[in-house]
């Protein structure tokens, strides 16, 4: 009976820490994706579809690369999926923080910015990776605010080099920092 009883108790304590599990899981302000050796995800969690616009069973058994995923670099070259951060680590081994990716699903429109980092999980019996888990931040918001201050500070500049009046910048001591030709 007390063996029984034992069993049931690390039960019941397993089924918690599993409910504990999927509460951070789900409520992290990140997107969480977990890929299998073989590229196929397995897990998301809610940030990351709500990010992606798709449900988590339609994500769950894709690959990255699967057509649906349109990655691209900062200056828009497209990403082939065997070179998505998830799959580099996946061949190599080695985690990777601060990648910043433009991903879309199909409409460019819909295209997203994301900051990702990947890490790789090994097995315990031979080190090998297992897995790969990916979290990332959606930066979209911030990459148009990037985007809106270098076309503003342009039309500074263009106004500031070809006003007809000589302009001077100063700094709060009083010393020119910037004359226009006009000057």
């Amino acid at each position: 009976a007390s063996i029984a009883w034992e069993r049931r108790k690390v039960e019941e304590a397993a089924v918690e820490s599993e409910k504990h599990f999927r509460t951070l899981y789900e409520s992290v302000q990140a997107g969480v994706i977990l890929q299998q050796a073989d590229g196929t995800i397995v897990h998301v969690n809610r940030m990351a579809c709500d990010v992606f616009g798709m449900t988590a069973e339609s994500i769950q058994g894709k690959t990255s690369g699967d057509p649906v995923w349109q990655m691209i670099l900062e200056d828009g070259t497209p990403v082939p999926g065997k070179d998505h951060p998830s799959m580099v680590t996946l061949r190599t081994g080695e985690p990777i923080r601060g990648a910043v990716r433009g991903l879309f699903s199909g409409d460019p429109s819909r295209l997203r910015w994301l900051m990702i980092n990947t890490e790789p999980l090994r097995r315990g019996d031979d080190g090998g990776i297992e897995q790969v888990l990916i979290t990332f931040h959606d930066i979209t918001e911030r990459k148009r605010a990037e985007e809106a201050l270098r076309v503003s500070e342009e039309r500074f500049r263009g106004v500031f080099q070809h006003a007809p009046a000589g302009i001077v910048i100063g700094s709060p001591d009083g010393l020119a920092v910037a004359v226009n030709p006009a000057f």
